[in-house]
C-alpha cells in the first residue's frame, strides 16, 4: 500500500498528492512571459560584409620570406632554417584550428624573436624583407600599409617578453578594418562602427 500524507483532507496517495500540488501551482503561480526577442542592432552598426575567418596563405612562401629576414647591416635573422620554428609556424596558420588574423601576427612576431640565432638584442630588420613577410602571412592584405612602415626595431633583451617598434613615415597612419567595410559593435543597447585605426 503506498505511503500517505495526512491532512485535514482525507489521505491522498504521495504520488496523486504532488500531482495535486503541481496542477495548484501552474494555476495560481503566473509563468513567465515567453522570452523577447533580442534588440535589433541600430543603425549604422550592421555591417553585412565582416570578414572573421583568416585568409589561407602559401606556408612556403611564408617560410621562404621568414628566413630571408634580415637586419639593416644583412645580417640573418636566422643562419640555418629551424624544424622547430617550421612546425610552429605551420600549426599557428592551420585553418582548421580557429584562431584570428591577430593572434596570428602576434604568435609569428613571438616565434620570430624566440627561434632567432641573430646575436644581436637590438635588431633593425631590413625593411622590404619585413614587408614581404607581412603580405605573405596575410597579415595584411592591402601593401599600401606596410608599404608606409620605415623601421621595424626588435629588442630582444628577454627572449620571453619580446619588444617591437615600428615607425611610420607620416606622423599619423589610418589602417582601414574589414577591408574598408568595418566592424559593427553592439554594447548596452547603443552601436558604434568601427571603420579605421589611426597610429
Amino acid at each position: 500500500m503506498p505511503a500517505t500524507i495526512s491532512s485535514r483532507m482525507r489521505a491522498v496517495p504521495v504520488s496523486n498528492f504532488f500531482r495535486v500540488v503541481l496542477a495548484l501551482l501552474l494555476n495560481s503561480v503566473p509563468l513567465p512571459a515567453s522570452p523577447q526577442p533580442p534588440p535589433q542592432v541600430p543603425a549604422g552598426c550592421q555591417v553585412e560584409r565582416a570578414v572573421t575567418v583568416p585568409a589561407p596563405v602559401d606556408m612556403a612562401e611564408v617560410l621562404q620570406d621568414v628566413y630571408a629576414l634580415e637586419d639593416s647591416q644583412h645580417i640573418k635573422l636566422f643562419s640555418a632554417p629551424n624544424p622547430m620554428l617550421n612546425r610552429a609556424l605551420v600549426a599557428l596558420f592551420d585553418l582548421a584550428v580557429p584562431t584570428s588574423k591577430l593572434d596570428q601576427f602576434y604568435s609569428l612576431l613571438f616565434y620570430l624573436d624566440r627561434f632567432s640565432s641573430h646575436p644581436g638584442t637590438r635588431i633593425t630588420f631590413e625593411i622590404s624583407a619585413a614587408r614581404r613577410l607581412l603580405l605573405s602571412s596575410k597579415v595584411f592584405s592591402d601593401p599600401a600599409f606596410p608599404s608606409q612602415m620605415t623601421q621595424i626595431e626588435l629588442t630582444q633583451k628577454d627572449r620571453s617578453r619580446p619588444r617591437y617598434q615600428v615607425s611610420f613615415e607620416k606622423p599619423e597612419v589610418r589602417l582601414p578594418l574589414n577591408q574598408v567595410w568595418g566592424f559593427g559593435v553592439v554594447r548596452e543597447g547603443m552601436g558604434q562602427h568601427a571603420k579605421e585605426l589611426v597610429f
